[in-house]
C-alpha cells in the first residue's frame, strides 16, 4: 500500500492547529497520522487528535475526521459522511491483510478494505453500527416516512451516497 500525502489542517485536544503535510494510515486499527513538521516525521494518534481534514484528490472532496472514543476500545478515527442536527452518518475504514496464502509460486498475501457506517445521535451522543435495523431504530419517530422516502427514490442501504441522502432527507423533516 503506497502512503498517500496530503496537505491539510490537524486539530489537536489541546487546541493547537496544524496547516501541514501529513498521511493517514488505515492499517492501524485505531487509524494513525504522519505529520511532517520541519522536515521531521511526527506521529499521531487518535488520543491526541481532535480531528483532521484534507481535499482527497483521487475522490475529489474535502475529507474530515474526528476522533472519538467508540466503546471500551479506546479512541479512534472516524469520518464524517454527513453532518446533521438530529443524526449524523460517519464512516470507519479497516484494513485487513490476509496472509500465507499459497498461490503456486510460493506463499503471497492479500489486502481486503472495509468501510463500515456508523449512526451518531447529535442528541445524546451515543454511536451505533449501522444496518437496516438500527437506521429505522434510530428514524423511528419518522419510520414510515423514511421508509415511503427509501422506495420512492429506490435508494439502496448498501449505498454509502443512499444512506448519506437518506439521513440529509431524515434531518430535514420538521420536528
Amino acid at each position: 500500500m503506497v502512503e498517500q500525502w496530503a496537505f491539510g489542517t490537524i486539530v489537536l485536544k489541546n487546541g493547537e492547529i496544524l496547516e501541514e503535510k501529513f498521511a493517514y494510515n488505515p492499517l492501524v486499527p485505531e487509524g494513525l497520522l504522519k505529520v511532517m513538521i520541519d522536515e521531521k516525521i511526527r506521529v499521531l494518534s487518535p488520543i491526541h487528535v481532535a480531528e483532521f481534514s484534507f481535499f482527497d484528490r483521487k475522490q475529489e472532496r474535502l475529507r474530515k475526521f474526528i476522533s472519538v472514543a467508540f466503546s471500551k476500545n479506546g479512541y479512534f478515527f472516524i469520518e464524517v459522511l454527513f453532518l446533521g442536527e438530529k443524526l449524523s452518518l460517519l464512516g470507519r475504514e479497516t484494513i485487513m491483510i490476509q496472509q500465507d496464502t499459497y498461490n503456486g509460486a510460493g506463499k503471497s498475501s492479500s489486502t481486503k478494505r472495509y468501510y463500515r457506517l456508523v449512526i451518531f445521535n447529535e442528541i445524546n451522543g451515543s454511536l451505533r453500527w449501522f444496518d437496516k435495523k438500527s437506521l429505522y431504530e434510530k428514524m423511528n419517530d419518522r419510520k414510515s416516512e423514511i421508509k415511503d422516502y427509501i422506495k420512492s427514490q429506490k435508494l439502496k442501504l448498501k449505498n454509502p451516497n443512499d444512506v448519506i441522502d437518506i439521513f440529509r432527507y431524515y434531518n430535514n423533516l420538521p420536528y
